[in-house]
């Protein structure tokens, strides 16, 4: 696609000197079929135009579904949602962003939200809806713009939503004696992992989505905005999960397929590469003397009962 584009861009400027390959391609009947496929000649030599079809699906998706929260994982169109509120966000910090106040605009004017819990997202595409959502009219008003160089603030956050998970976080404080939610804990690890996001783009000027009040109540119940990491914990962490799998499978020969601990044996086993071959590396001897001891092998051509290469 992209060379008959190129092809055609050619022909159409006469830019060819002659024959071209772009002219064996295309003919005359072959551009007329795709003339009436509707192909857009443009795409890719005008990014604006690129970017104003994707908004026009976007906005087909949420005059369809009521909302723009297309998940992430959803395709193309999740992917391009996701760097909306990437480049807005870097905006905000004041860095080089590929958005301006005029996109901005174009999406406030649709019900785009800025800053989305997982939750929220993960609810909406289920049909489930939040009291505390701004109806069409409002989120019409809330975001005009001032001037070209303004930014608009952000949706404000799901207040009922954040009180009920409030109380949930009090719970789990008084049971674990702590405030750091894992985010494999699915009711509130994601909840808590947005509201950290959220707190570094904090402003109590132009940023609505935690108020003062909030961060103050978090604060008071030991909530901590960062958490410094424990690389001998997580390290550990693995290695006891390595262990429960030599122990039901009898090795350690753990698959890629197995995705997290897959890829941090392979990334051992990388880690001891590096160290034959004189370069630094953060594996100890106590580390590698602990993965010995559980049967593990650093240098593997085949696995041991299948056929066929290993992961490494």
């Amino acid at each position: 696609v992209k060379n008959i584009r190129s092809a055609y861009r050619r022909l159409k400027t006469g830019n060819h000197g002659g024959s071209i390959p772009g002219s064996r391609v295309l003919s005359p009947d072959l551009i007329e079929r795709l003339n009436e496929m509707g192909f857009d000649w443009a795409v890719g030599a005008n990014k604006e135009s690129v970017w104003m079809a994707k908004f026009k699906m976007l906005k087909e998706y949420a005059e369809e579904n009521g909302h723009c929260l297309v998940p992430h994982r959803s395709g193309p169109m999740g992917r391009w949602v996701h760097d909306q509120r990437y480049q807005y966000n870097k905006k905000l910090r004041g860095e080089h962003a590929k958005i301006s106040a005029e996109r901005i605009q174009k999406l406030n004017d649709i019900g785009f939200e800025w800053i989305v819990s997982k939750i929220r997202e993960r609810d909406a595409v289920k049909g489930r809806t939040s009291s505390g959502d701004a109806s069409e009219g409002e989120r019409g008003t809330e975001h005009q713009l001032v001037n070209d160089d303004s930014i608009p603030p952000a949706v404000p956050r799901d207040e009922s939503l954040d009180e009920d998970n409030f109380d949930k976080l009090v719970v789990f404080r008084d049971t674990h004696g702590h405030c750091d939610v894992p985010l494999s804990n699915a009711e509130l690890g994601p909840w808590v992992k947005d509201l950290r996001a959220a707190y570094t783009l904090h402003s109590e000027e132009d940023d609505a989505s935690l108020t003062a009040n909030f961060i103050q109540r978090l604060e008071e119940i030991g909530f901590r905005w960062t958490i410094p990491l424990n690389k001998d914990a997580a390290w550990a962490a693995k290695f006891d999960k390595l262990k429960e799998y030599a122990e039901a499978n009898g090795d350690c020969f753990v698959p890629l397929k197995h995705k997290e601990l897959g890829l941090w044996v392979r990334y051992q086993r990388s880690l001891y590469s590096k160290m034959e071959y004189g370069e630094k590396s953060p594996l100890t001897d106590a580390r590698i003397a602990e993965l010995e001891s559980i049967g593990f092998e650093w240098k593997i051509l085949k696995h041991p009962k299948k056929a066929g290469p290993v992961f490494i």
